[in-house]
């Protein structure tokens, strides 16, 4: 049985790959971008007494 995100992820890779419409194209990024100003990890700012 193969992993149900694997699937969705290949469903959506073709889909994308058969996509010629730049409006749907440019959407899609955005939301990336979106996500992925989500997942960036901000490093904390210790200070350290010398």
């Amino acid at each position: 049985m193969e992993n149900p995100i694997l699937e969705a992820k290949k469903e959506l890779i073709q889909w994308i790959k058969e996509m010629d419409e730049l409006e749907d194209i440019v959407e899609l990024l955005e939301i990336k971008n979106r996500k992925k100003s989500v997942y960036q990890v901000v490093e904390p700012q210790t200070e350290y007494a010398v």
